[in-house]
């Protein structure tokens, strides 16, 4: 593992290129939640070796770019979300759900109608591919139980819990598989994102942080947004908050925009949390989004971007 002070990593995927997935179906309705077979170009016969040429392609950059932590760049799956989901038994593909998205929008997810198992290994060739093209620490993400189960429409369990405990199990399984020859440490953690609890009671998150203890969870991490059309809460204070009840977890964020915001205010209210949570912040920071609104709201140019993190990593 790497023994630099902030080690770099790419968060989310790399952009797929142009000749190898249609880029107006892959964006034109969000995130895919079931299979998209149609936003490939090449044919199916060819399509996995396109996809090692793409996976090379963002390994090679990510290292000329001087990264620390290599992934594949996730070039092989259609959303961050339905390669791994829809990889496994107990999931009816062929006749998806409609259900409201967030923004009220009709999505398309899948149909849990039978016990969620893994049929075979799922990601064990990426993980290899990844480890075989470079000499650099590598990782790989997997979506948790708490995503995929907010992503399906449940017709087998009965209740969310059971449901969310099902797609644990299948992940507990990937990641044993997953190991290989060298030391690899698997963490499973939690996506808050923005404000999944409905109607905001401060106490649906402690009894949130309770049940993810209980689980052995091991980080909980929230995004970043000052303008949302949904519910979204500040992750500084947000996380304050948790920390004050966990006993074990890591706490982190995913990520926080730093051109948006003043960067020693910032390096003193994580420093504070740090201390107080006896070392448990993971503080992951990144250029946020090129079309997020909170630039506009804090006036920065989205131009800017790239200099201001540097120069905000600086100074803290």
């Amino acid at each position: 593992m790497t023994e630099k002070l902030i080690p770099t990593t790419l968060v989310g995927s790399y952009p797929p290129p142009n000749w190898l997935v249609a880029k107006d179906k892959l964006t034109g309705t969000g995130p895919p939640r079931v299979r998209m077979r149609d936003v490939w170009k090449i044919p199916p016969a060819e399509l996995e070796e396109a996809q090692d040429d793409a996976t090379l392609t963002a390994i090679h950059d990510q290292e000329r770019a001087g990264i620390d932590i290599l992934s594949d760049g996730e070039v092989r799956r259609e959303s961050y979300f339905n390669r791994f989901a829809n990889a496994l038994d107990g999931i009816d593909l062929d006749n998806p759900a409609t259900v409201p998205s967030r923004a009220g929008n009709p999505t398309l997810v899948p149909r849990v109608v039978g016990e969620i198992r893994r049929a075979e290994p799922v990601q064990v060739k990426d993980v290899e591919f990844l480890r075989a093209h470079t000499d650099r620490t590598i990782k790989i993400t997997i979506p948790g139980a708490f995503t995929m189960a907010k992503l399906a429409l449940d017709e087998h369990y009965g209740s969310q819990e059971a449901l969310i405990a099902a797609y644990a199990k299948v992940v507990n399984e990937a990641q044993e598989l997953m190991k290989t020859d060298e030391p690899m440490k698997v963490r499973i953690g939690i996506g808050l994102g923005a404000w999944p609890f409905g109607t905001v009671r401060p106490g649906d998150v402690l009894d949130f942080i309770d049940r993810c203890e209980a689980l052995d969870i091991d980080s909980i991490w929230l995004s970043d947004r000052i303008v949302s059309d949904y519910d979204h809460l500040e992750a500084v204070t947000f996380m304050d908050f948790m920390a004050a009840r966990m006993e074990n977890m890591m706490l982190g964020t995913s990520v926080l925009a730093l051109p948006a915001r003043n960067p020693v205010v910032l390096a003193k209210e994580l420093a504070t949390l740090d201390v107080l949570s006896g070392g448990r912040l993971l503080p992951a920071v990144g250029l946020g989004p090129a079309d997020s609104a909170d630039f506009q709201a804090t006036g920065v140019r989205r131009e800017e971007r790239g200099r201001r993190t540097d120069e905000a990593i600086r100074l803290m």
